[in-house]
């Protein structure tokens, strides 16, 4: 399969055709760029959703990294994560992942218009899975549930004590930005434990008292098991620094920005610093003496 037959498989409307050769182009220089992996362009050319849009996800990262001034630097190691940014004499490593839809309706996203119920738990579960996966990759696969580091990137030599390490989620699968929707992205509600908004009403004065998020530091999976959605506040997740939540799609490689987020680790060992990465918001989490979380949002680089 040519790698212009792939991009129709994957992109089948026809209404897009210039767009679709922007995007051949795109691919093309990508695989040429020396960043990219020595199997980029089989992977490009793959019918696999999954392996071609894990593949296709570092470029359009590494794009959104260059347009801020940001020059990834691709790892030549066998194994370890994706790129590298050189910043103030620091190492920032950027690993990339890009969730499957396992679990999730088949016609989601696909709206016709009419009432569909939003599988936000699935969704939630997808973004969980991921930053595990990216958690362990780091630390070693044992790591989460027995707090001993293994055979991960750190205890390899790859990711060095002192460097940051971001987990960069692309969540073009899921919906894309339509999976954001709501008043806090996922990117913060698999992290930092946020769940449903509540409003507190006095039946007496007639009238809302107080409103906020509930705390929601675990959810269930379809096993009825439960799953961590609050990993930054354990303390065992401090080696990792962020997560950069992001819709990198179609647009990325046609110029656009991605509707993307940043999540601060507050136990970071080594804190990813603020207003770098390129985004429209950035969620900073302040703990008090007496173990109570608020979050806040603030504006990333790309906000209008």
């Amino acid at each position: 399969m040519t790698l212009e037959e792939s991009i129709n498989h994957h992109f089948p409307e026809d209404q897009h055709q210039e767009e679709k050769r922007i995007l051949a182009e795109f691919c093309q220089k990508w695989i040429v760029s020396g960043l990219a992996d020595s199997d980029a362009d089989k992977r490009l050319r793959s019918m696999d959703k999954s392996v071609f849009w894990s593949q296709l996800s570092e470029a359009l990262v590494a794009k959104q990294l260059a347009k801020v001034g940001l020059v990834p630097e691709k790892n030549r190691r066998a194994e370890g994560p994706d790129f590298l940014i050189m910043h103030k004499c620091r190492r920032i490593w950027v690993e990339v992942i890009t969730p499957e839809p396992r679990g999730l309706p088949r016609d989601y996203p696909k709206l016709d218009g009419g009432w569909h119920s939003f599988p936000s738990g699935e969704i939630l579960l997808r973004w969980t899975a991921a930053i595990k996966e990216k958690t362990e990759k780091l630390l070693g696969i044992d790591y989460l549930r027995t707090g001993n580091i293994s055979a991960g990137y750190r205890q390899k030599g790859i990711v060095c004590r002192d460097d940051i390490y971001v987990i960069a989620v692309n969540s073009v699968l899921l919906g894309g930005s339509f999976s954001e929707g709501s008043d806090y992205p996922f990117s913060a509600k698999a992290t930092l434990g946020i769940g449903d908004r509540f409003v507190q009403f006095c039946t007496k004065q007639h009238k809302a008292v107080s409103a906020g998020w509930n705390y929601s530091p675990v959810t269930q999976n379809n096993n009825n098991a439960s799953v961590r959605t609050d990993l930054f506040f354990d303390r065992k997740i401090a080696p990792v620094s962020a997560v950069w939540g992001g819709a990198w799609g179609l647009p990325i490689a046609l110029g656009d920005d991605a509707s993307t987020n940043i999540v601060h680790n507050p136990f970071a060992d080594n804190a990813l610093p603020p207003d770098l990465l390129p985004a429209q918001a950035e969620y900073v989490a302040t703990i008090t003496k007496q173990g109570e979380a608020t979050v806040e949002r603030r504006k990333g680089q790309l906000a209008p």
